[in-house]
């Protein structure tokens, strides 16, 4: 059967999004496969040297996992500088000069091979203060893809074709808590005022300026956004003045005490910190007059 122009028209119009929709498909794969996963739980280490930072407690890919895992950090009187090689005679080595989110990193690389993995030793060396370099080391384990069928294979390549673990080291270095007081660069500033009420056991209409909210001297809990882990305590002034600084990320404030006692403190909406900025909020006390 002869097709008309008309019928000609409109498989050619079929054909074109069916090729449309796998260049998509491809897109999306790339774009979200082996980026950070946003839902990965962060915790809180503090190693024996005193440095405190946070990490991912897991990678969000497939197949390429961690072995050696959170990174050992390490802090050295020095100024940065990377030379630059190719891979060694002895095994795939490299060392190469990276810029990640505005920061210069140094990343040594080493390859084995061992019982069906690739093990990937990384080295990643930055300037965090003037005259201090932060080292982290920590080793990778990634499947080889060749033991797998046809499109596990190649899902397998895909992924270690995209994959970085430098936006996730980076977020780690910004986390940095040095044991004499110091913080990695990019960090940010959260600054606010506690405010208690009511102050007055019936509210008047129109409200009398002595039942006002007034300024509130308490101790308090920075937390998650989810409130679900208490990250430090700190208190308000007299005057109900706080700033703390934080790496960037998004928060909670909170009564250091038990929900269940009151006065009772807690900010209405998450705190954000973006990189290098501030937050101000207000925290809200519950004095439990009524």
């Amino acid at each position: 059967m002869m097709l008309t122009s008309r019928n000609k028209l409109i498989l050619g119009f079929a054909f074109l999004a069916l090729l449309l929709g796998g260049v998509l498909l491809w897109v999306t794969y790339f774009s979200t496969g082996a980026s950070e996963d946003k839902n990965i739980l962060w915790k809180q280490a503090t190693d024996s040297n005193g440095v405190s930072f946070q990490y991912p407690e897991k990678l969000s890919t497939k197949y390429i996992e961690a072995f050696d895992w959170p990174p050992r950090v390490s802090i050295a009187e020095a100024n940065f500088s990377c030379i630059v090689t190719g891979e060694e005679k002895t095994g795939p080595r490299k060392i190469e000069q990276r810029t990640i989110n505005g920061r210069e990193y140094c990343v040594k690389t080493v390859i084995e091979g061992a019982a069906g993995s690739m093990y990937t030793e990384y080295v990643y060396v930055t300037q965090i203060e003037r005259g201090k370099l932060a080292t982290l080391i920590f080793t990778l384990r990634a499947n080889q893809c060749a033991n797998y069928d046809k499109n596990k294979k190649m899902e397998c390549e895909d992924e270690r074709f995209s994959f970085t673990v430098d936006s996730t080291i980076d977020r780690i270095t910004q986390s940095l808590i040095l044991p004499d007081g110091g913080i990695g660069e990019f960090w940010g500033t959260i600054t606010g005022t506690v405010m208690i009420g009511p102050t007055c056991p019936v509210e008047r209409n129109p409200p009398d300026p002595n039942c006002a909210d007034r300024a509130f001297e308490t101790r308090l809990a920075l937390t998650s956004a989810d409130q679900s882990k208490i990250i430090k305590e700190f208190s308000s002034d007299e005057a109900g003045k706080f700033s703390i600084e934080v790496p960037p990320g998004e928060y909670a404030i909170r009564s250091a005490a038990a929900a269940n006692i009151l006065p009772y403190c807690s900010t209405n909406d998450i705190v954000k910190v973006p990189v290098n900025g501030s937050a101000t909020v207000t925290v809200y006390c519950d004095s439990g007059i009524r």
